[in-house]
């Protein structure tokens, strides 16, 4: 009889474990939410970078669930080539979108990252940027202003969120009115002021540049804020454990020999992604929190159909780095430019 009973519990365990084997959400999670957090003009001048004039609370509430890339690079020290870069996939140089403020009809056969994540259910959202050097304008579902644009679904399907954040962006740190705005309402006692800061060797030191650098930080925390009311809109509907956040800048700082430039102040950029627990069996390279691969912008469009469970196109030119399926670490990473406002130098 104690036999018996035996091998009925053995049996009744090798059941489960076949069961909860074959569950398809123990093997791969649903599809996750993506967010793209973008702040304009930024070089790694964060804290987790180094920097301790940073003061940027909300950004490093991502860092205990995230790996923090030291080696990330746009395509182009400049916004519009690099954000076509980052939403179809492909080189600016090979889609003809390397010029500053132009507008190129896009092949028909090259789908942006929203239209191919639409069809495999996603909601898609822009925050109300149109510079991709291309009409954008039929390829979301939903445009405005919102920093939780995903309460508008119809339903609870994923979503794929393109949030530009952009107090940080260069008029705002040259222009005074600008700046006033941005920076409204932080306390006097933890602003930057120009004596903590420190010029680089390539500028002069004069009052003039301390200022500029001095409004920089206190830009960077103004972006900070705005990031603080995603996630904090994320934890009001709970879906911080759901969504996978990407926070990164669209090229360096707003200043001579950063953007525009097609140096390495000009391209390096911050990148933090955030992975939560339900994600992480899925992305491996999550349990590493600093990350010394290189990391190109024409990688970030596969990579995210790579975690949306999406097939790749063909036309898409960068490598998977995040996931399972992701591909070998890159030996290079590639950087070009052309007329950007009034400068033409073709590098």
């Amino acid at each position: 009889m104690k036999r018996k009973s035996q091998v009925i519990r053995t049996f009744v365990l090798i059941s489960l474990i076949g069961l909860f084997a074959c569950r398809p959400d123990l093997e791969q999670p649903a599809q996750p939410n993506i967010i793209w957090l973008v702040a304009e003009d930024i070089s790694p001048a964060l804290a987790t970078y180094g920097d301790s004039l940073a003061n940027t609370p909300n950004i490093d509430r991502l860092l205990p669930s995230g790996v923090v890339y030291e080696h990330a690079y746009a395509t182009a020290p400049i916004c519009a080539p690099a954000r076509s870069c980052l939403i179809t996939g492909m080189y600016a140089s090979s889609l003809g979108t390397q010029h500053l403020r132009c507008e190129v009809p896009l092949p028909e056969s090259v789908l942006t990252l929203p239209e191919h994540l639409r069809e495999a259910g996603y909601f898609t959202s822009n925050r109300n940027k149109t510079d991709y050097n291309f009409d954008p304008q039929d390829r979301w579902d939903h445009w405005s202003g919102s920093l939780a644009p995903w309460r508008n679904r119809s339903g609870n399907e994923p979503f794929f969120s393109f949030i530009n954040v952009g107090p940080s962006h260069e008029g705002s740190a040259v222009i005074s009115k600008r700046y006033q705005e941005a920076t409204e309402g932080i306390p006097q006692e933890i602003l930057v002021t120009e004596d903590q800061v420190e010029v680089p060797p390539y500028y002069p030191d004069t009052d003039s540049m301390r200022m500029t650098w001095a409004r920089y930080y206190n830009l960077l925390h103004s972006m900070d804020r705005m990031v603080g009311q995603v996630l904090d809109s994320l934890e009001e509907d709970d879906l911080m454990e759901e969504t996978i956040i990407f926070f990164f800048g669209d090229h360096g700082f707003g200043l001579p020999r950063y953007k525009r430039w097609l140096y390495h102040t000009g391209l390096h950029v911050p990148l933090i992604v955030h992975v939560p627990e339900k994600y992480r069996s899925a992305v491996p390279q999550a349990d590493k929190q600093r990350n010394d691969e290189l990391v190109s912008f024409v990688d970030f469009g596969p990579t995210v159909l790579s975690l949306a469970g999406v097939e790749q196109p063909e036309n898409m030119q960068g490598q998977v780095f995040l996931g399972r399926e992701a591909d070998e670490e890159r030996e290079y990473i590639f950087g070009a430019r052309d007329r950007a406002d009034d400068m033409y130098e073709m590098s």
